[in-house]
C-alpha cells in the first residue's frame, strides 16, 4: 500500500514540466526583387516587362502591337552591364513611311553615352537593324551605361502636333 502514494508522487512530479513559451510566428514578407543579371538584361526589349525600369526620355508609355513603342528625337536607356569586353551595340527600328513622306531622308545617330558610335542616313521607309562592336573603354559596370538613337527631323502630327521620331522595338548589348 505504501508503494501506491509514492506512484502517484512520481507521477505527478512528472505531470509538473514546465512547457515553453509560445510566440506568434514572425510576420511573412515578399523578397525584395532586384535587377535581374542575365545576359539578356543587357538588351531592353520594348515588351520586356521591365523594360520602363531602362527608360530615360524619349520612349512612348504605350506599347504597340505587344512588341514596340514610339519614340521622339532622342530616345535613351540606361543599361547596367555585368561586362565590358566582346559587346556589340545592337538595336531594331522602323522608320515610317509617313514620317519620310513629311520630312524627307532622315539621320539617325547612336550614341553610347557621350560618344558617338555610327551616324546613318535612310532615305527608305520600314524595318531597319543595326549591329556593331562597342570599344570596352566607352562602357562601365560600375554605373548603368546610357545607350541613345536620335533622329535629325521629327514628325509633327497636323491634326494635334504630336511628334514623332520612330518605332523602337530593341536596343542594348549582345555578346559578339
Amino acid at each position: 500500500m505504501r508503494r501506491l502514494p509514492l506512484l502517484f508522487c512520481t507521477i505527478w512530479l512528472c505531470a509538473c514540466n514546465r512547457l515553453p513559451e509560445s510566440y506568434a510566428p514572425p510576420e511573412q514578407r515578399q523578397p525584395v526583387l532586384g535587377r535581374t543579371y542575365e545576359r539578356a538584361s543587357m538588351m531592353v526589349n520594348m515588351n520586356d516587362e521591365d523594360a520602363p525600369e531602362h527608360f530615360v526620355k524619349d520612349i512612348g508609355h504605350k506599347l504597340e502591337g505587344n512588341s514596340w513603342r514610339w519614340c521622339e528625337k532622342r530616345p535613351t536607356v540606361r543599361i547596367l552591364l555585368v561586362k565590358t569586353q566582346g559587346l556589340k551595340f545592337k538595336t531594331d527600328f522602323t522608320i515610317w513611311e509617313g514620317c519620310l513622306k513629311q520630312t524627307g531622308p532622315v539621320t539617325v545617330s547612336f550614341w553610347i553615352g557621350d560618344k558617338l558610335l555610327d551616324k546613318i542616313r535612310y532615305d527608305t521607309p520600314g524595318y531597319k537593324h543595326l549591329e556593331k562592336p562597342v570599344d570596352p573603354s566607352w562602357l562601365q559596370t560600375q554605373d548603368d551605361t546610357l545607350v541613345a538613337e536620335e533622329i535629325d527631323k521629327l514628325y509633327l502630327d497636323p491634326v494635334d502636333g504630336t511628334k514623332l521620331g520612330f518605332i523602337l522595338t530593341s536596343i542594348g548589348f549582345e555578346r559578339q
